[in-house]
């Protein structure tokens, strides 16, 4: 009788260990599922050039042209700022709120100008 009981115990458990290894597995794919969806809709629109610029300066761009239409930049000296697109004549034009700063980009050049004064002149596209 001790047995029957000790062997269904046994059976219980591994059933048990076997419910929970399945509900884990599950709950692990799903998120794997969600986290690669958000990754491909996050960067289905956005686009990286590194550009190369006079005295030896770079920039690196991200361009997100989607409906925020932004583009992130990280400057050779560490600095980095984010810029909303603004209306333009040919190419894009980025700028903050007050103008300070506008960073142009045209097929595969840019350039940025900081408070009038262009200080990465001639940027072209690292081939």
């Amino acid at each position: 009788m001790k047995k029957k009981v000790a062997k269904r115990a046994a059976r219980g458990r591994k059933t048990g260990d076997t419910k929970r290894f399945w509900t884990l597995g599950v709950v692990l794919i799903v998120a794997l599922v969600v986290i690669l969806f958000m990754q491909y809709y996050t960067n289905r629109n956005t686009v990286v050039a590194q550009f190369n610029c006079d005295d030896g300066k770079s920039v690196k761009a991200v361009f997100h042209t989607g409906a925020s239409g932004t583009v992130d930049l990280t400057l050779s000296d560490g600095r980095t700022m984010s810029l909303p697109v603004t209306a333009s004549a040919g190419g894009a034009r980025y700028a903050n709120k007050g103008e300070t700063v506008v960073f142009w980009n045209t097929g595969n050049t840019a350039s940025l100008d900081e408070n009038g004064k262009t200080t990465l002149k001639n940027c072209v596209t690292k081939q």
